[in-house]
């Protein structure tokens, strides 16, 4: 298989992981890094020294194949929208734009190009989904479903809201697991940390009766991600920090404890990328399941704002 010639844009603190997946994979090539920051310029010269480090995507050169966009999101629209126009494959980091408008575009734009558009919702990458089949029961149709996510304040990512940094990833797990979108959300929070919302709990219906409500905070007092699914055939619990699943079902005398393996996210999700470049396939995460969770997040914070549930 032909290892492809990448970029990647924005070399901080995750770009640097992402540059070494590039290095590490023999689907890739790292060809080029897009960084406009001086010290940002150091760091990544420091770290790859034969790899051409550049100030914008406009001095790319001709060879490159591919991007990996790891900037804030407020740039993501642009420098996407520049690299469609390049005809280079994009893997563009979550949320894959800051305005709902914004992704429709890119949505558009990329209706008669034959790229690949992946975007990093890295979360479907946990071991814990290939058992699907035994969490059924417990996601199925009337199931209640709690999705946590919440840390201590760190101080980075304050450019954007908590449904932007953190909820981000389980609004699009929500889709995944169940495999439609809801129907409504109703929402409220708190602006605790910063003058954005820091802390929010997000209650959303489905056609089938599920219900689901995910709590995310940068705030907090310690660490959780996890989600639990409630039904008429008793609880499931995925403990996504500690890699462990726990089921007690209705007719079992002990819970059921899962342990399963972690894994490298990034480089899983870059290896689907160069993959489907080479063979021509639809990526893991596509633009529209990007555009759809950005939808999402559109309608949470119309939710926070206005103190009114929003339909969808």
């Amino acid at each position: 298989m032909k290892a492809i010639n990448t970029a990647l844009i924005g070399y901080g603190h995750l770009g640097r992981f992402h540059a070494q997946k590039i290095v590490a994979l023999d689907l890739s090539n790292l060809v080029a890094i897009v960084e406009p920051s001086k010290a940002g310029q150091q760091t990544a010269k420091d770290a790859h020294p034969n790899v051409l480090i550049v100030n914008s995507i406009d001095e790319l050169p001709a060879n490159v194949e591919a991007a990996i966009v790891v900037t804030p999101t407020s740039f993501h629209f642009d420098l996407c929208k520049k690299l469609i126009e390049k005809n280079i494959h994009i893997f563009c980091e979550k949320p894959v734009t800051d305005k709902l408008e914004d992704s429709l575009t890119l949505q558009s734009l990329m209706k008669d190009k034959k790229l690949v558009f992946q975007v990093g919702h890295s979360e479907r990458c946990h071991e814990a989904w290939e058992q699907k089949g035994l969490m059924s029961p417990y996601l199925g149709a009337g199931a209640h479903l709690r999705l946590d996510r919440y840390a201590a304040f760190k101080g980075r990512a304050t450019d954007v809201d908590v449904v932007n940094d953190l909820m981000i990833h389980d609004l699009d797990l929500l889709r995944y697991l169940l495999g439609q979108d809801p129907v409504n959300v109703s929402a409220t929070g708190f602006k605790q940390r910063t003058n954005k919302w820091d802390h929010v709990v997000a209650h959303f219906t489905f056609t089938n009766g599920c219900v689901a409500d995910i709590t995310v905070g940068r705030g907090h007092v310690h660490e959780v991600r996890s989600l639990e699914g409630s039904s008429e055939h008793g609880v499931l619990r995925v403990d996504l920090m500690n890699s462990q699943i726990q089921i007690a079902h209705k007719e079992a005398s002990e819970i059921k404890v899962i342990n399963y393996t972690k894994r490298d996210h990034l480089l899983m999700e870059q290896e689907n990328f160069y993959r489907s470049i080479n063979e021509g396939s639809t990526p893991m995460v596509t633009l529209e399941d990007g555009v759809k969770a950005v939808k999402l997040i559109d309608a949470v914070l119309r939710s926070l704002e206005t103190k009114n549930v929003v339909n969808l």
